[in-house]
C-alpha cells in the first residue's frame, strides 16, 4: 500500500464497522477504495492482510447506517 495511506486503515476499517462507528468507517473505506487491488501486510511477513477489496465493504455499510 503506498505510503500516502494509513498503514492501520485496512485493520481500522472493519474495526469501525464492527463497533458501529460510521464515520470513522467512512473514512476508512474512502482510503481504502483507490487500493482494492492491492494486498495489505507483507505477503511473507507476521502480519499478512490479505486483499485490501474485503475491507472496505463492511465498512461502507457501516457508513450509510448512520
Amino acid at each position: 500500500m503506498p505510503a500516502s495511506r494509513p498503514q492501520s486503515a485496512p485493520l481500522t476499517a472493519p474495526a469501525a464497522a464492527r463497533r458501529g462507528e460510521p464515520g470513522p468507517a467512512a473514512r476508512t473505506a474512502t482510503v481504502l477504495r483507490p487500493a482494492r487491488a492491492e494486498h495489505a501486510g507483507a505477503a511473507d511477513g507476521p502480519l499478512p492482510l490479505g486483499p485490501v477489496a474485503r475491507y472496505p465493504a463492511e465498512a461502507e455499510v457501516c457508513a450509510h447506517q448512520g
